[in-house]
């Protein structure tokens, strides 16, 4: 067994074995192990302190079991061997010279998503707001939910609180939409929000999930078929109603025509109907002018930024603290 060592020191150590084809098998057969509160963590960090030990075994009764040298100390499993080869493995191949900062970028995307990162997509990826709004549950009582799912977006995002409820505000990839979910169970509503600004390839959009227990919006549209090809999408106004009361069903319904799902859904359905009814000449609705939903709003319904109209008529005027993100 090895000494403790940073993440750091591992990753570029396991790079170097790569590159020059060597130790590969030893880097399969063991797993990193740290202390538990680094495991608990979602995301890994340079500077963590761990050790490369044994693999783990796993059982007859399919229970999978640490190295009694590693039970003794208390650790935790930090990672597998396999998925560290697996990922170095895969930068390796994209970017030879990669830094110790791009592979810990690349293990954390890992971790979260599951896939390997593509730099090349990367470089277009327009910049990422993840926003989890509960309404009527304060900062604390938000805060205690992170405490006790021992979440780290705290580490990297920032927690606000309105009149109205509190607010997760992080940027890039995020826990936010699973943490939403999750914490709906207390406090009965969660609003996620993803914004994603504009670059010179794509353009700015947004979109939403409103959780109570389970996601239930946006919804398919009650007048599109079950056998449908391609429904439309139309937002939970009830349920809106319910989680944010005293707003109107006619104002939120305008709002919701410029969410990116709900739009993307709405014209996908209308060229299928064209297709469908070719030679019947169907012809999609007319389009809803380009307006502003209320007289106080600064945004018109083309502007990816009328989101911001949108949460402040929600009580929650985020845009400066949004701006202020990376």
């Amino acid at each position: 067994m090895d000494k403790f060592t940073t993440l750091e020191t591992i990753l570029l150590q396991l790079k170097k074995d790569l590159t020059n084809n060597k130790n590969l098998g030893a880097w399969d057969e063991k797993c990193l192990y740290a202390e538990k509160s680094l495991c608990c963590r979602s995301r890994y960090k340079l500077s963590d302190q761990c050790i490369l030990a044994a693999s783990t075994n796993v059982s007859e009764d399919d229970i999978e079991h640490l190295p009694p040298e590693i039970e003794a100390m208390e650790l935790g499993l930090y990672c597998y061997g396999q998925n560290l080869v697996d990922v170095v493995s895969s930068m390796i191949e994209q970017r030879p010279r990669a830094t110790a900062q791009e592979l810990l970028q690349a293990l954390n995307y890992h971790s979260i998503h599951d896939s390997f990162i593509d730099f090349s997509k990367m470089k277009n990826r327009p910049s990422k707001w993840n926003i989890g709004i509960f309404p009527r549950f304060s900062a604390n009582q938000l805060t205690h939910e992170l405490s006790e799912r021992k979440a780290d977006v705290l580490s990297r995002g920032q927690l606000l609180e309105y009149p109205a409820g509190s607010v997760l505000i992080e940027s890039g990839d995020s826990e936010i939409i699973s943490l939403c979910n999750l914490i709906s169970w207390q406090s009965e509503w969660a609003l996620y929000l993803c914004v994603s600004m504009p670059s010179v390839e794509k353009a700015g959009y947004w979109d939403h999930m409103l959780y109570q227990k389970h996601p239930i919006s946006p919804i398919a549209n009650p007048e599109d078929g079950k056998k449908i090809k391609q429904p439309r999408l139309i937002a939970n106004i009830d349920a809106f109603l319910q989680a944010f009361p005293g707003t109107n069903p006619k104002i939120l319904a305008q709002y919701f025509q410029s969410d990116f799902k709900i739009a993307d859904a709405q014209r996908r359905w209308e060229q299928y109907m064209i297709r469908r009814h070719r030679q019947k000449g169907w012809q999609p609705p007319d389009p809803t002018p380009v307006q502003r939903v209320q007289p106080s709003d600064m945004y018109n319904s083309d502007d990816w930024r009328q989101v911001f109209d949108f949460l402040r008529y929600l009580g929650f005027p985020l845009e400066n603290e949004l701006m202020k993100l990376p």
